[in-house]
């Protein structure tokens, strides 16, 4: 049983124990809209009234139980995107042009001496995935070369 399948399964039990029905539909609508309008609040409000016996019901009320159709379901594999390999560095620290790192999809060690170029493939990868701002470092040339290229940083 995948990850989410699980967390699900949890959720739709939690919830059967635990919830009212304006409960359960509060949920359902966070869960289809990502927000509540003030219209959905006072539709839960009011159904709140009349599940905890403040407000008798205009009419029969319609079954809220959340279901597994309300839960997100597990992503799949085919709309992942995938890095492979980063190749063709170019005023990259201290990388050679030419030089290739190969990504494995489930695990890749980078290792090797100082200076090797392990830090310049972080950088690279930090800018590459959108990182925050405080987490990306400049990508500066190799600093040492006597002749620094101004050229800017480029991978592929």
């Amino acid at each position: 049983m995948s990850v989410t399948a699980q967390i699900n399964k949890a959720l739709l039990e939690w919830s059967q124990e635990a919830l009212y029905p304006w409960q359960h539909e509060a949920f359902r609508q966070i869960l289809a809209k990502g927000s509540l309008s003030e219209q959905d609040k006072n539709e839960i409000y009011e159904r709140a009234q009349i599940d905890l016996g403040f407000a008798a019901p205009p009419a029969p009320l319609p079954n809220v139980v959340l279901t597994g159709a309300d839960l997100p379901s597990a992503i799949v594999q085919a709309d992942r995107v995938w890095l492979v390999a980063l190749r063709d560095l170019e005023n990259v620290n201290a990388l050679k042009p030419k030089q290739r790192l190969v990504i494995g999809k489930q695990l890749t060690v980078v290792y090797g001496e100082n200076g090797s170029g392990k830090s310049g493939y972080a950088r690279v990868l930090k800018k590459a995935a959108r990182c925050t701002e405080k987490a990306i470092e400049l990508i500066l040339p190799d600093v040492f070369q006597t002749a620094a290229s101004s050229a800017p940083a480029k991978a592929i």
